[in-house]
C-alpha cells in the first residue's frame, strides 16, 4: 500500500504558488478510494468505450507508462510535452499535451489525459481553474481525449455553442477556449466512460513491479564500471555501462549517480537493449546533478530515453531531484519527483512536478530478460525442412584440460546423457536428435566440440527410412559472454560443401530468439542421376515482393564439356524453369539497378557459382561475397543475396533477392503540421566510405508537380509547395535534408540527417523524424514579442528605462537589442520585437543614466530599477519557460497592485512592473512666535529617515550637506532667509528628524533655539506621524503665543507638506541683588521678609527672608517693581531685636539700569 507522509504547504520560487499534498491520514486505502467516481455512475452499456487502464503486473508497468506524467498529485509548474494521468492537478498556465516531438510515443490506442478528482480543491488554490492554459497543437488524428473529475462543468455553450469553459464546484472558471478542440478531441467526465483509473491502486501496483525488479540481476553479462575515486579527479569520474541483447538489470547506489556522469550503450554487435537501473542508498532530498548520455546522445526528444528506467527504491515520501540527469522513465510511486531541467522521459511518482522547464514523453521500452548461454541445436536434411530424428550427437569441451561441470549441464537439460569414462564425472554430453531441435541449456562460457556420430560402418545414418551421409568433421565453437561465436570446423569450413554434401551451419541470436543456432546438415547418401530441375525467381530482400525487369544469365559447361548460356528477364508472377546436367554452372544479376513502378533495386554485385552433380546441387558459392541462404529467405538481410533449398516438389530453387533502393517523401511542415511553400530545400548523401552519393539513378517521383527540380548529379534541390516531395531510388547511405532559405516568417531548421538503408528510413538526428517514409522537417515560427514598461498598476507606462534582450542559449546567443521606453500620447507604446529565433533570451532592465533610477520626465517620478533577470524561451511564435530568480512572474496584472516590482508574462507580450519610489517636497522656513514674520539666520538640519543621502543630496542641490566624521553624507541643512522658503525633496521613509542647531541675531533681536528635535515619516510624498511629545506641534499659527512665555512652537500637520518653526525672541533681563541692613547700611539683619511685584501687582519669583550674609538676587526685565518689606521683627549681630514697620520701595529697570523712583 501507499505509505506517503505527504507534506503541506510547499512554495514555488517565484510565483509564490501554494502546492499541497495529502496527508497521511488521508492515503488510508480505504479513505481515498471511496472518492473515486463507482463505475455504476454511468450504466456499463452507456458508457463511452475508451478502453480500460491496465494496472501494472510485477513484470510489467502497464498503462501507467504510456504518460508523460503519472501522479496522484501532479503540478504542472511549466510547459510540458505529453499527455499525463493524475488525481489532483495543479495547473499555472502553462502549455501541456502532445507534440509532434514526441508524437512518436503515444499509444494511440490510449491517449488520454486524465483528472481523477480535482483541479486545485482541498490540496492547492480553489481558484487555480483559471490557470488551465490552452494545450500544445497537433494534428487531429493524434488528440488526445480529455476525461476530467465530475465536479467539473464542461460549459459548451461559451464563444456562441463553438468553445467551452471549465468551472469547478466552487464557481470558479478557467478561460473560454474558442473550440474544444484546443483542449481535446473529445471532453468527458470520469462517469461517461470505461476508462477509469484508482490511483491507489495504480501506484501500489507499480510499488509491486519496483520490488520485483529489485530483486533482478543481470550483472553476468552487463558490465557495469564504476570510476576510481581514488585515482580519477571527481570531475572526471564517470559510471560506464555496456549492455547485452534484451532486458539488462542492474544495481547502483545512489551517491555514485550523483557522483558519476552516466555513460549508458550497447555491447558491440548488440542490436536493441533496455535498462533497469536500481537505485538504492537513496536520501531524502537528494540531487541528480550529473550528466547522462544514452547511446552516446544527449537528445531531449531522442528514443534512446526510453531504453533506461531508474527503479528510485527509497523511502515512503522521500523528495528527488533531477536536473542534470535528464535521460531516462523514472518510477517513484511513493516518493516525490521534482524535475528541474528539461527531461526526456516519462517520470511516474506520487507526487510530480516539473519546476521551469518540461517533461518530455517517452515511455519505458522494456525487453524481456534473456536466458543466457542456452545454444539451440538443430538436425536437419541438407536444404533444409524438418527436424530429423535418431542422428546420435554428442558434445564435449574442445581441449580435455577444460573444466565444465557437465553433471551441472545435465542437470539444466532432460533427455541428455553423460558422455565419458563415467558417470559420475562426465566429460561430455550426448543424445538423439528428436522431431524438435534441442536447446543446450546453461552452458556455461567455454570452448566446445560438436560431432555428429554415424550408426552404420560405412558411416552413414538411417534416419526416417532414408540413408544419410553424416558431417564427417567435428564443428568447434565458443560461447562467450552467454552468445555463440567463433565457429569452425576440421575438415571443411562452416557453410562449406564436401561431395558428400554434408555440413554445418549456423544462424545469429537476432533470429533464433536464443544465443545462437547451430544446425547439422546431413546429405542423403544414394546417387541419384540424370539433369536437376531448377526454379529461378527474382525478389526484394524480404522475398515477399517479385520484382520484374531483371537480366539474369546462366553460363556454364557441362561435365561433357558443352557451353551453357542462357537468359531470363523477370516478371511478375513467372518463374524462370530449367533444366541443368551435371556441370559447373554460374548465375548472374546484370546491370546496375533496376527501375520499376515499384521502386528502384540494387543488383546483386556477385555470381553464384555452383556444381551440378547426380541431381543435386553442391559446391555454391559467390565471388564478391554475397551471402547464400540455405535456409529460405532472410527478411533481416542487409544487401543481395541467393537463397538455394528444394521446393515441394523437389526441385531445386534459386532466388535471387535485391535490395531495394529507398524512397522518401520529404515534408516541409510548420508546427501544426501543416505543409509550407517557399522554402529552398536540398537533398545530399554519403555513402558507408564517406563519399558522396551519386543521384544518377534517383528521380522524383512526380517531376511535374515538384517547383524548380534539380537534379545536379551530387544534389538535388527544390522549392516547398502544399504537399511533400518523393524521391525515388535513393541507394544505401546518410543523407543531409538541408534549408537554404525558409520562408517567410519563418525560421530556417537545422539540417535533418537520416539513413536510408533497403527501403527503410532513419532519421539520426536530434530534429525531424520519419514517419511511414516520410522525413518531416518542421519550420517554426519567427516570434514577435511586445515588451512594456509600467509602474506597480500595470496601467500607467513609465518612460525613461533602459531595457535590453539578449540572447543566452547557445543558439541565439549573439543577438542584443537595447531601447529606452517611452510613453505614448494616445496609448501605450510599446517596443515590438520582430523575428526573434527559438532560443532562450533574458530581460533586464538599467537607468538610463548614472543615478541608478528611472526617471518619468512627464510625470516627474522616479521608478526602482529591476535589478532581476527574466528568462524566456520562445519557440515557434510563442513564449514559454518564464523565470526570475527572486522577481514574482505573474501571467496577467494582478487585480491588487504588488507591494513589490514585478514581471506579466502574456501572450507574446511582457510587462516590466517597476515600484515608485515615492517623494515629496516638504517647505521649511522660520518665523517669530507671531508666525507672521520671517526670521533670518535660523540653522535647520534634516537627518535620519535611513535614507540614501547622497542621493538625496542630488535631488536638493540648493541644499548644504551635512556629513559624518568619515565624510558620509547624512543629512541637508539650511540656513532661513527673509523672502525666502526651503523646499526640500524627501522620500518615502520613517524617522526624519528636523533639527534647529542655532538662530543668529536677525538685527539687534536674539531668538530662542527650539531645544527637541522634530521627528516625522514620510508617507507617499506627505508629512506623516509627527512627533510631539517634546515641543509643541499646532496645526496652525498659535495667536496667544507670546516671547515672555517663551511659547515657541512648530506648525506642521500629516498630509501637509509646509512646516514652519515659530520661535520667541530672547527676552533681555538685569540681575537686581537685594539686601536687608541697619539705617548705617553696614550691618545686615535677619527676619525680613522681602517680595518684588511688577506692574500689574503680581509676585515675580518667591519672598525671601533677610538672613545675614546672604543676598536676594532676582533676574528681571525692563520695567517699573515694586519692593515690600514685612515681617514681625528683625535680629542685628548684638541680638537685638526691632520691630518691622512695613514699607514699599518702587524702582525701574532699563537697559540694565536700576532705578528708585521714591
Amino acid at each position: 500500500m501507499i505509505r506517503n507522509p505527504f507534506k503541506q504547504g510547499r512554495k514555488i520560487s517565484g510565483r509564490k504558488r501554494l502546492i499541497s499534498g495529502l496527508t497521511a491520514g488521508l492515503l488510508a486505502a480505504s479513505t481515498v478510494i471511496s472518492s473515486f467516481p463507482a463505475a455504476s455512475v454511468t450504466a456499463a452499456d452507456t458508457r463511452v468505450d475508451l478502453g480500460t487502464f491496465k494496472y501494472a503486473t510485477p513484470k510489467e508497468m502497464g498503462s501507467a507508462n504510456k504518460y508523460a506524467a503519472f501522479a496522484y498529485t501532479y503540478t504542472q509548474a511549466n510547459h510540458m510535452e505529453g499527455i499525463f494521468a493524475c488525481n489532483n492537478y495543479h495547473p499555472y498556465g502553462d502549455a501541456f499535451g502532445t507534440t509532434n516531438n514526441v508524437v512518436n510515443y503515444v499509444d494511440s490506442k490510449e491517449n488520454h489525459i486524465y483528472i481523477g478528482e480535482n483541479i486545485g480543491g482541498d490540496d492547492a488554490e480553489l481558484n487555480v481553474i483559471e490557470q488551465v492554459h490552452q494545450t500544445n497543437g497537433i494534428n487531429d488524428d493524434m488528440l488526445w481525449d480529455m476525461i476530467l473529475p465530475d465536479t467539473i462543468t464542461i460549459n459548451r455553450s461559451a464563444n456562441n455553442g463553438q468553445g467551452v469553459q471549465l468551472e469547478n464546484e466552487n464557481g470558479y472558471r478557467s478561460g473560454v477556449f474558442n473550440s474544444e478542440k484546443d483542449l481535446a478531441k473529445k471532453i468527458y467526465h470520469v462517469s461517461e466512460v470505461t476508462y477509469n483509473i484508482d490511483f491507489i491502486e495504480a501506484l501500489t501496483a507499480l510499488d509491486d513491479y519496483q520490488e520485483y525488479w529489485a530483486k533482478q540481476d543481470t550483472s553476468d553479462v552487463t558490465e557495469v564500471t564504476l570510476p576510481d575515486k581514488e585515482k580519477v579527479d571527481k570531475n572526471n569520474w564517470v559510471i560506464d555501462i555496456e549492455c547485452a541483447e534484451g532486458g539488462n538489470v542492474v544495481t547502483l547506489d545512489a551517491q555514485d549517480i550523483k557522483d558519476s556522469r552516466l555513460n549508458i550503450k550497447a555491447k558491440d554487435g548488440v542490436s536493441d537493449y533496455s535498462l533497469t537501473i536500481n537505485v538504492t542508498g537513496l536520501n531524502d532530498g537528494d540531487h541528480f546533478d550529473r550528466e547522462i548520455k544514452i547511446d552516446d546522445s544527449d537528445s531531449l526528444y531522442g528514443p534512446q530515453a526510453g531504453k533506461v528506467l531508474f527503479n528510485m527504491l527509497g523511502e515512503d515520501g522521500d523528495q528527488y531531484y533531477f536536473t542534470k540527469l535528464n535521460q531516462g522513465v523514472i518510477l517513484a510511486p511513493t516518493q516525490e519527483v521534482y524535475i528541474y531541467q528539461t527531461h526526456n522521459g516519462s517520470v511516474m511518482g506520487f507526487y510530480v512536478e516539473n519546476h521551469g522547464c518540461e517533461i518530455h514523453q517517452n515511455g519505458f521500452r522494456q525487453l524481456p530478460v534473456k536466458d543466457h548461454n542456452n545454444i539451440e541445436i538443430s538436425k536437419v536434411a541438407v536444404g533444409g525442412g524438418k527436424e530429423l530424428s535418431g542422428a546420435r550427437l554428442t558434445l564435449t569441451a574442445a581441449s580435455s584440460d577444460k573444466d565444465v561441470d557437465w553433471n551441472k549441464v545435465i542437470a539444466s537439460n532432460d533427455g541428455v546423457m553423460p558422455y565419458g569414462a563415467g558417470t559420475a564425472a562426465p566429460s561430455g554430453i550426448t543424445w538423439l536428435s528428436g522431431s524438435v531441435s534441442r536447446i543446450i541449456k546453461n552452458l556455461p562460457d567455454g570452448d566446445y566440440a560438436l560431432k555428429e556420430t554415424g550408426a552404420a560402418a560405412d558411416g552413414t545414418v538411417v534416419l526416417e527410412g532414408k540413408k544419410y551421409q553424416v558431417v564427417p568433421s567435428v564443428l568447434y565453437f565458443s560461447v562467450v559472454e552467454g552468445q555463440l561465436s567463433r565457429l569452425r570446423s576440421t575438415a571443411l569450413g562452416l557453410y562449406g560443401i564436401k561431395p558428400d554434401g554434408s555440413y554445418f551451419t549456423a544462424e545469429n541470436i537476432q533470429k533464433t530468439g536464443y544465443d545462437g543456432k547451430i544446425i547439422v546438415c546431413d546429405a542423403v547418401a544414394e546417387e541419384t542421376s540424370g539433369p536437376v530441375d531448377l526454379v529461378i525467381n527474382k525478389f526484394d530482400l524480404t522475398g515477399e515482393n517479385e520484382v520484374e525487369g531483371a537480366k539474369l544469365t546462366i553460363t556454364g559447361t557441362t561435365d561433357l564439356g558443352k557451353a551453357v548460356s542462357m537468359e531470363w528477364t523477370s516478371k511478375k508472377n513467372e518463374t524462370w524453369n530449367i533444366s541443368l546436367e551435371n556441370g559447373s554452372y554460374t548465375l548472374r544479376e546484370t546491370g546496375d539497378v533496376i527501375d520499376t513502378a515499384d521502386g528502384v533495386f540494387e543488383v546483386v554485385d556477385s555470381a553464384l557459382s555452383f556444381v551440378v552433380k547426380n541431381g543435386t546441387i553442391t559446391d555454391q558459392s559467390t565471388d564478391k561475397g554475397a551471402d547464400i541462404s540455405m535456409d529460405g529467405f532472410n527478411s533481416k538481410a542487409d544487401d543481395g543475396y541467393f537463397t538455394v533449398g528444394l521446393n515441394a516438389d523437389k526441385a531445386y530453387t534459386v532466388n535471387v533477392c535485391d535490395a531495394r533502393r529507398t524512397d522518401v517523401k520529404l515534408s516541409k511542415q510548420n508546427t501544426g503540421g501543416s505543409e509550407i511553400p517557399d522554402a529552398k530545400l536540398t537533398l545530399t548523401g554519403k555513402d558507408a566510405d564517406g563519399k558522396n552519393i551519386s543521384f544518377e539513378n534517383v528521380r522524383f517521383a512526380r517531376p511535374e508537380a515538384v517547383i524548380d527540380g534539380r537534379n545536379n548529379g551530387e544534389q538535388i534541390s527544390w522549392i516547398s509547395g502544399r504537399e511533400p516531395v518523393e524521391v525515388v531510388g535513393l541507394p544505401n547511405g546518410t543523407y543531409t535534408f538541408h534549408e537554404e532559405a525558409a520562408p517567410q516568417g519563418y525560421q530556417i531548421t537545422t539540417d535533418i540527417i537520416f539513413e536510408a538503408e533497403n527501403g527503410k528510413v532513419t532519421v539520426t538526428s536530434v530534429n525531424g523524424k520519419a514517419v511511414n517514409g516520410t522525413v518531416v522537417m518542421i519550420d517554426n515560427r519567427n516570434t514577435t514579442v511586445a515588451i512594456n514598461k509600467f509602474d506597480l498598476t500595470g496601467k500607467n507606462e513609465v518612460a525613461g528605462a533602459k531595457l535590453t534582450v539578449k540572447g543566452y542559449s547557445d543558439e541565439v546567443k549573439d543577438y542584443e537589442h537595447s531601447w529606452i521606453s517611452e510613453k505614448g500620447e494616445g496609448g501605450v507604446i510599446p517596443e515590438i520585437i520582430t523575428g526573434l529565433a527559438d532560443g532562450t533570451y533574458t530581460l533586464t532592465e538599467e537607468a538610463a543614466d548614472a543615478s541608478g533610477e528611472i526617471f518619468d520626465e512627464a510625470s516627474g517620478r522616479y521608478y526602482k530599477v529591476i535589478k532581476d533577470t527574466l528568462f524566456f524561451t520562445v519557440k515557434d511564435g510563442s513564449i514559454f519557460d518564464m523565470s526570475a530568480d527572486k522577481t514574482d512572474v505573474y501571467g496577467d496584472v494582478p487585480d491588487a497592485a504588488p507591494a513589490d516590482e514585478y514581471f506579466v508574462v502574456g501572450e507574446n507580450e511582457i510587462s516590466i512592473c517597476d515600484a515608485e519610489i515615492k517623494q515629496g517636497t516638504v517647505k521649511l522656513n522660520k518665523y517669530d512666535i507671531s508666525g507672521e514674520n520671517e526670521i533670518a539666520g535660523a540653522h535647520l538640519t534634516i537627518t535620519g529617515g535611513n535614507a540614501d543621502w547622497a542621493r538625496i543630496a542630488q535631488l536638493n542641490p540648493n541644499s548644504e550637506t551635512v556629513k559624518d566624521n568619515n565624510g558620509k553624507v547624512i543629512g541637508v541643512q539650511w540656513t532661513s532667509q527673509k523672502n525666502s522658503e526651503w523646499e526640500v525633496i524627501l522620500r518615502d521613509g520613517k524617522g526624519y528628524v528636523l533639527t534647529e542647531t542655532a538662530v543668529d541675531n536677525d538685527g539687534d533681536t536674539e531668538y530662542e533655539v527650539i531645544p527637541s528635535d522634530i521627528a516625522f515619516d514620510i508617507v507617499d510624498g506627505k508629512v506623516a506621524n509627527i512627533d510631539n511629545k517634546k515641543v509643541d506641534v499646532s496645526a496652525k499659527v498659535i495667536p496667544t503665543a507670546t516671547d515672555e512665555k517663551n511659547n515657541s512652537y512648530v506648525v506642521a500637520s500629516s498630509g501637509n507638506n509646509e512646516i514652519l518653526i515659530c520661535d520667541a525672541k530672547k527676552i533681555k533681563t538685569t540681575k537686581v541683588i537685594i539686601n536687608k541692613t541697619d539705617i548705617t547700611g553696614e550691618e545686615e539683619l535677619d527676619g525680613a521678609i522681602l517680595t518684588v511685584t511688577d506692574s500689574d501687582g503680581k509676585t515675580v519669583g518667591k519672598s525671601w527672608t533677610s538672613k545675614k550674609g546672604e543676598k536676594f538676587e532676582v533676574e528681571l526685565t525692563d520695567g517699573t517693581y515694586t519692593l515690600t518689606e514685612t515681617g514681625d521683627t528683625v535680629t542685628n549681630e548684638a541680638g537685638e531685636e526691632f520691630e518691622i514697620i512695613t514699607s514699599k520701595i518702587t524702582f525701574t529697570v532699563e537697559d540694565g539700569k536700576v532705578t528708585v523712583t521714591n
